[in-house]
């Protein structure tokens, strides 16, 4: 690792001889501000936020019938379990990032893709 920039190695490959070995937790107010983990949760926020002005406006309803549960207790309780579902995760990948490049870049592009997938499958259905 030069100058201490993230390389996109096997993640459990050993460093190179020129390198650095990374440990979890290095760099890990920098990862939270990569493209992958700044997408990420700004689809979760505006999903958030759309999901409690579609109910509120009675135009939609909670598809997870777990958080549903919470936005029937009230917004507030809804906000904060939905918080609570994607800000942990958001940490550990940044926490890990350095140590395990590759697999948290991939992982999280995936859980991207797949929550923007199953976010239009599901409110495009309600909508329609």
């Amino acid at each position: 690792m030069e100058n201490g920039a993230v390389t996109d190695t096997f993640p459990l490959a050993a460093p190179r001889a020129d390198q650095k070995e990374a440990r979890p937790g290095d760099g890990f107010m920098e990862s939270i501000v990569l493209w992958d983990s700044m997408l990420f949760g700004l689809v979760c926020l505006l999903d958030m936020i759309s999901t409690v002005y579609l109910v509120v406006a009675g135009i939609a309803r909670e598809g997870n019938p777990w958080l549903a549960y919470w936005m029937e207790q009230g917004v507030v309780s809804f906000v904060a379990v939905k918080l609570l579902t994607f800000l942990p995760t958001l940490a550990v990948a940044a926490y890990y990032r350095r140590a395990y490049p590759r697999f948290i870049g991939i992982s999280l592009r995936v859980a991207l893709a797949a929550y923007i997938a199953i976010y239009i499958i599901s409110v495009g259905k309600q909508l329609i």
